[in-house]
């Protein structure tokens, strides 16, 4: 029989919290102390550091797919400038194209996928000071210079909370630039996932990387793949059976050197004539020496791996067929459904 928690037993949790539901008394499901199920919670994971965020997307594919994918489709087919005037267009994609604007573009939102933060500095000439407000007439663009969350930080606020300037401190092989107090209307900021105020204070107000998320499952995909590897290592194994091996271990040393010498001339054997010798026993009774193969099976594995790229898929919220660069099967198949 089911019975709802009392009022007590709704305030009565371990953690002094709330624990409504249905108890059954008789299999103790729902009962503190009795129900093992009740003993799980949830603890959140420390924001990942730059470091191993540059590492993952250093080294490991997956990583660096989740990373990239959303971006490479979405500059996939480059970019038209529009303003009604043809000679003008052509002058905006010919200086676009000159100085490597849509690769910095592409490049900065990567970043601050990968990392919550990366931004645009845009260098003018107006007559003003880098923590100074862009005036609306510019004379012309003289940089567009990439920094990643590490490069910058919040420097001062808007009454309202946002961000007013930056300290911006770029990096070079020789060690850090000077540091320059940059004004926001002059940077292109680009986020990472979607992230909450709250967490956002706790990760020096930027957003959390794209990976903070599918940390977890990618290393369990990873390890399915490394699993698998070591299955498959061992799907064929060799057994030999030989009488009184337990005896002529456990004895002196002059049993075990004949055991290993055994073992070499079955290797050597194997390997010259390609067929093994074994003892054929005698008529005392001693038995025959036997070699076998044991084969595992791997007809589940496929299914498994299946669900374990739909579950990559599922947290990345990237098409299964595109995660994996697998064509769509079946009929009238072209993967349109799935992006």
């Amino acid at each position: 029989m089911w019975w709802p928690f009392s009022k007590k037993q709704r305030t009565d949790s371990k953690e002094g919290g709330r624990n409504d539901g249905f108890v059954n008394l008789t299999t103790g499901m729902g009962v503190p102390g009795y129900d093992k199920t009740l003993g799980g919670s949830f603890y959140a994971k420390r924001p990942l550091d730059p470091q191993l965020l540059s590492d993952l997307y250093s080294d490991n594919d997956l990583a660096a797919l989740v990373v990239d994918v959303q971006v490479d489709e979405a500059f996939r087919l480059g970019l038209e400038v529009q303003t009604g005037d043809a000679e003008e267009d052509q002058d905006i994609s010919q200086w676009m194209l000159d100085n490597d604007i849509l690769c910095k573009v592409a490049d900065a939102a990567r970043w601050g996928r990968l990392y919550g933060a990366a931004a645009l500095v845009i260098g003018t000439d107006d007559g003003a000071e880098p923590f100074e407000p862009m005036p609306e007439n510019v004379r012309a663009i003289t940089y567009c210079a990439i920094v990643d969350r590490s490069e910058f930080t919040p420097n001062s606020w808007y009454p309202d909370g946002t961000v007013e300037t930056y300290t911006v401190t770029p990096l070079n092989v020789s060690g850090s630039m000077p540091t320059t107090v940059v004004h926001e209307s002059r940077m292109i900021i680009f986020g990472g996932a979607k992230t909450t105020r709250r967490k956002k204070l706790d990760n020096d107000g930027f957003d959390l990387s794209v990976l903070q998320r599918v940390y977890d499952t990618i290393e369990q995909f990873d390890s399915l793949y490394k699993n698998m590897e070591v299955l498959l290592s061992d799907g064929n194994q060799k057994v030999f059976k030989m009488s009184g091996l337990a005896n002529a271990l456990a004895a002196d040393s002059t049993g075990q050197d004949v055991i290993r010498r055994r073992f070499q001339i079955m290797n050597q054997t194997m390997s010259m004539h390609r067929a093994l010798v074994l003892d054929a026993g005698d008529t005392t009774g001693e038995p025959a020496e036997q070699f076998e193969r044991q084969s595992a099976t791997f007809s589940g594995l496929a299914p498994l791996v299946d669900k374990f790229v739909l579950r990559l898929s599922s947290a990345t919220r990237i098409p299964a067929t595109i995660l994996m660069g697998q064509s769509p099967a079946g009929l009238s198949a072209t993967g349109e459904s799935d992006v």
